[in-house]
């Protein structure tokens, strides 16, 4: 387990041609022994949003990893690498230890401004401290990502949400009038908006 702020954080969302996200979530539990630099923080599954033949994985990584051609050169042949988000962890989360917590994790990506990234981060964290406390839902932000590149002026923010179920995500769109507030701030920087819904994938232990 690493400090996040010294580590690269990557989303990648993976696809095979002809076999589901079980066998390929299968196929790829051992060759993590071939990477022994990354940190595999999770394996996540569609509910809705994108193909149910789709994987994601959230990975940690040494910060000067050329993410995108790491991957491709340690994933199997036939492997689509359909997407790949380098990123930086902003105010959470505080380290890259593996998530193992059942429930529904979604994954909110926006397309921002890179002045804006700072300003989104600050919002989310003054936001959660109702939302995170409200008694009608079960919820936990669990990682808000800013993309790596820098040098870019615009780019991609990506926010991991855990919720106990589905209930809780639909209760949690009426949150606190504060929170609310400040979620409307945080919209207000983004241009447009996607979300995936997801369960976490039983990996074989490394």
């Amino acid at each position: 387990m690493a400090c996040a702020q010294d580590r690269l954080f990557v989303y990648a969302q993976l696809r095979t041609r002809g076999e589901g996200w079980r066998a390929l979530s299968d196929r790829l539990a051992p060759l993590w022994r071939d990477w022994p630099e990354a940190q595999l923080m999770g394996a996540f599954t569609a509910l809705f949003g994108m193909s149910n033949q789709d994987l994601v994985l959230l990975i940690s990584l040494p910060p000067d990893t050329d993410a995108q051609a790491r991957l491709r050169a340690w994933l199997p042949a036939d492997v689509d690498l359909i997407d790949c988000l380098p990123m930086h962890a902003t105010v959470r989360p505080a380290d890259d230890r593996a998530l193992t917590r059942a429930g529904i994790y979604v994954f909110r990506i926006w397309d921002t401004e890179a002045a804006h990234v700072a300003q989104i981060a600050r919002l989310s964290d003054t936001a959660w401290t109702t939302f995170e406390r409200d008694d009608i839902y079960r919820s936990e932000p669990m990682g808000l990502f800013g993309y790596a590149d820098t040098r870019q002026p615009r780019g991609r923010v990506l926010l991991l949400t855990w919720y106990d179920n589905l209930t809780s995500w639909e209760s949690s769109r009426s949150p606190h009038p504060e929170a609310t507030a400040n979620f409307r701030r945080r919209l207000a920087l983004t241009t447009s908006a996607i979300a995936y819904a997801t369960r976490l994938v039983e990996t074989v232990p490394r």
